[in-house]
């Protein structure tokens, strides 16, 4: 594995299940705080199946650093994660998953530009970085939000907010 000893890495994740999934969301936040630095979570957000039908999905985005490069990060960090909770990659992309990890931003970099359309992402993310700016219009995070969450079915779930608390030691 590829650890950076010259400083850490600053990511925002984006987690989504939408089978079994408040306990492989819990479940991959446990595995993630056994590997990385968490230093925020957002609220848990229910949002409806894009692509192909199937259940609705939660969604949750974590804010962590370390000192794992980027490739290191998705290939054995998150992968493993994903493996380790049952994870079929089928043609569809969009099929019902037990877990997907999925890095938004390293460092400030955007790496995956859904980040600026999509309800599932922009709602958590904006409770994160409500003032960051969409490169293009300069729409910030929060107003796209507040635009989004109009237009389809996402909501913020603080029942389920037990999910972000478990104990690092359950099994």
């Amino acid at each position: 594995m590829n650890v950076t000893n010259q400083r850490k890495h600053e990511y925002f994740l984006i987690l989504g299940s939408n089978i079994s999934p408040e306990a492989n969301m819990a479940e991959a936040i446990r595995q993630l705080r056994q590997r990385v630095n968490i230093l925020a979570m957002s609220s848990v957000w229910e949002t409806e199946a894009v692509g192909t039908p199937g259940p609705d999905f939660l969604n949750v985005v974590v804010q962590m650093e370390s000192e794992y490069d980027a490739g290191t990060m998705k290939d054995d960090i998150l992968s493993g994660i994903e493996n380790r909770l049952g994870r079929v990659r089928t043609t569809d992309k969009n099929a019902p998953r037990t877990i997907d990890l999925d890095i938004l931003m390293v460092d400030d970099e955007v790496k995956d530009d859904r980040l600026w359309s999509m309800a599932y992402i922009v709602a958590p993310l904006s409770e994160l970085e409500p003032g960051m700016k969409e490169p293009i219009d300069g729409e910030s995070l929060e107003n796209l939000s507040t635009q989004l969450v109009q237009t389809c079915l996402c909501r913020r779930r603080p029942d389920l907010e037990w999910i972000l608390r478990m104990e690092e030691t359950r099994n």
